[in-house]
């Protein structure tokens, strides 16, 4: 899976890290930070994972939502 738009935190310092990695689909999110941390030597403040089906259908069904409100 392909894990993106990580930020690390670097205190600062200038440092050449990448935005996107492609981690084992058997990690959970927990893991996935700490695996990041430990192949690249810094924390990690946040990072975006790929929706899924279900994550797809609930967003659509917010849309749906908001649209019927603003309509």
């Amino acid at each position: 899976m392909r894990v993106s738009d990580i930020k690390w935190e670097t205190d600062g310092e200038v440092v050449d890290l990448p935005t996107e990695v492609e981690v084992d689909d058997d990690l959970d999110e927990d893991e996935i930070a700490d695996y990041l941390s430990d192949e690249y030597g810094w924390l990690v403040e946040s990072f975006a994972l790929p929706m899924d089906d279900d994550d797809i259908d609930e967003f659509g069904m917010y849309v749906n939502e908001v649209e019927g409100k603003v309509s």
